[in-house]
């Protein structure tokens, strides 16, 4: 099991994902870049990713030489860890074809994973993740957040801290890639 961490913070960044694509050779294995406000955080086909600053975790994860015939697999495993830590919550999550986790017919988080390919595996993948905390508002768009399905406030670092810890100890011990 991969026990080493690299985690960075920062206030603001336009896409976790888009910084570490563009970063990935600086950075080791299971390198975990968070952002308090992502400016312009995006889904599948570039969909906008809309968040409050400090009330959503926001971040996404560097996973290195993944054999090309395993990144379906990398996606059910971040699926399980994320339906996992929602039960732990006692919120009923279901996952959602391609990349939604949904509370009821509401998005609580989106996952969108990234490849770079060489030849005989996915040099990088990142995967990123957009999880509703605290965040009440959604401008109309058919989002909930963990504060809304369970009407408690949370602190968005513990939320972080557990469902990183949950995360990279699952990926770090997938022999599978």
């Amino acid at each position: 099991m991969n026990t080493q961490r690299t985690v960075i913070t920062f206030d603001v960044l336009d896409s976790t994902s888009a910084y570490l694509r563009t970063h990935s050779p600086d950075y080791p294995d299971l390198t975990v870049i968070r952002a308090r406000d992502q400016r312009k955080g995006h889904g599948q086909r570039g969909r906008p990713w809309i968040s409050d600053p400090d009330q959503n975790v926001l971040f996404s994860v560097l996973v290195k030489r993944v054999a090309l015939d395993r990144l379906g697999s990398l996606m059910t495993v971040v699926r399980d860890v994320l339906l996992d830590f929602y039960r732990s919550r006692s919120i009923h999550a279901t996952f959602k074809e391609p990349n939604d986790i949904m509370a009821g017919p509401f998005k609580i988080t989106g996952i969108l994973i990234e490849s770079r390919s060489g030849s005989d595996a996915f040099s990088d993948v990142v995967i990123g993740i957009g999880m509703n905390v605290n965040q009440t508002d959604f401008d109309g768009l058919p989002a909930t957040s963990m504060r809304l399905q369970t009407g408690k406030t949370y602190d968005c670092d513990e939320v972080f801290e557990d469902i990183t810890h949950r995360l990279l100890d699952v990926l770090g011990s997938h022999e599978d890639r």
